[in-house]
């Protein structure tokens, strides 16, 4: 019997060690350093050709005879700073954040939102645009959201909402793996192409300030550099785990 309640003692001192040791977790958090739009004009019977607009503006989507991709560009050196080899990403998200200056234009609610990446290093300047263009929306998917609300540019920005788009394991894998320091989107805009004649039929624009697309990376670590310091009300139940085996370790000592 007494051997059943050492080792249950044993069992549970094991538990809270790994429980105090665990890495809590924490959020790296960025806003876009670069962002732009590459468009393509319908010149039927000609070849389409290609344009990159102003590289602190984005509109995704169609207007008139042009379709348009944006593209955004993250600094993630100061997280990759902590040492790939010791991160755990939990979650990563896309917050697209409507501003006074800018926000949504959405005239249907079939659009959807698709995020791909990127695979040309010089994403946000020179190159083939027409390459480039097809870039920024073909490729591995990172994440969807579907635009299920109407808006115009009308509206005030504060009524319109604000999108938070789950990137899935293929992002996360490209975060760590960056050798660049960077991390790069290509946004495009999915949907009907005939509303309201063809003009902004849909859109997700910006102005210079907006809107603010921010890059979420929920992670833990698992470093050996730092002590961990054990959560306090863990301290007390380890103390009683130990004592726990040190009595009864003593009472078999006695025996023999």
């Amino acid at each position: 019997m007494s051997n059943y309640w050492l080792h249950r003692c044993q069992l549970l001192t094991l538990i809270l060690l790994i429980l105090s040791s665990q890495a809590s977790a924490a959020l790296f958090s960025t806003t876009s350093i670069e962002k732009g739009w590459i468009f393509g004009i319908d010149n039927s019977p000609f070849p389409p050709a290609y344009v990159q607009g102003n590289v602190q503006n984005t509109f995704t989507g169609r207007s008139i005879k042009s379709d348009y991709n944006s593209f955004w560009q993250f600094d993630i050196q100061n997280f990759l700073d902590i040492s790939p080899s010791n991160l755990v990403i939990n979650s990563v998200e896309l917050l697209v954040k409507n501003t006074s200056n800018a926000h949504f234009i959405n005239l249907d609610e079939d659009n959807s939102l698709s995020i791909f990446d990127v695979d040309d290093d010089g994403v946000t300047t020179g190159g083939d645009l027409a390459y480039r263009h097809f870039d920024l929306q073909s490729g591995n998917i990172y994440g969807s959201d579907a635009l299920d609300f109407y808006s115009t540019i009308e509206q005030p920005y504060n009524i319109v909402p604000d999108l938070t788009i789950e990137l899935n394991k293929v992002a996360k894998n490209d975060i760590l793996t960056s050798t660049t320091n960077y991390f790069q989107i290509g946004a495009f805009l999915e949907g009907p192409r005939d509303v309201s004649g063809g003009k902004n039929a849909m859109g997700l624009w910006g102005g210079a300030d907006g809107p603010v697309v921010t890059l979420n990376i929920n992670y833990d670590t698992a470093t050996v550099e730092t002590t961990t310091v054990a959560e306090p009300i863990l301290l007390p139940l380890l103390g009683m785990g130990l004592v726990s085996v040190f009595l009864v370790a003593n009472r078999q000592y006695k025996k023999h």
